[in-house]
């Protein structure tokens, strides 16, 4: 499981969306900046405000904020909103019965690896993260 592509953009416009907390964005310009289609930015924002994550700010100068201060945000947090969970328990090479008892060819790099992924995602934060990729959004 590599991150599905609305994960990858809901981190990317969460990551927008942190280096300036306060400031609204509006839809049509977090698409351009990321190079998506605005209806799939959209949709993406829905699912963040759903779970509480963004908030919609209304009027002339409203647009998408963050709901919460970037370092109450985890990665997890963005990622459990937006990606398929029940994919994460899956074989990568898509065996119906893979498990520690009956691994396939790829289970011992695998496993370890979603964990190594799982673990970051729940400890890193949004501010980290944007921080991190300062010059690369």
């Amino acid at each position: 499981m590599l991150l599905q592509r609305n994960t990858q953009i809901a981190l990317h416009t969460a990551i927008l969306l942190a280096q300036d907390p306060r400031l609204p964005r509006r839809i049509q310009d977090l698409a351009a900046t990321m190079g998506v289609p605005p209806s799939t930015l959209a949709g993406i924002l829905h699912k963040l405000k759903e779970t509480g994550l963004v908030r919609a700010e209304h009027g002339t100068l409203g647009g998408f904020v963050l709901a919460r201060p970037p370092h109450l945000i985890l990665l997890w947090d963005i990622f459990a909103a937006t990606a398929d969970m029940e994919g994460l328990e899956l074989c990568v090479m898509g065996f119906a019965k893979c498990n520690e008892n009956n691994p396939c060819p790829m289970h011992e790099t695998w496993a370890p690896f979603r964990e190594q992924l799982m673990a970051s995602l729940r400890s890193k934060n949004l501010l980290e993260a944007t921080r991190e990729s300062r010059g690369r959004v």
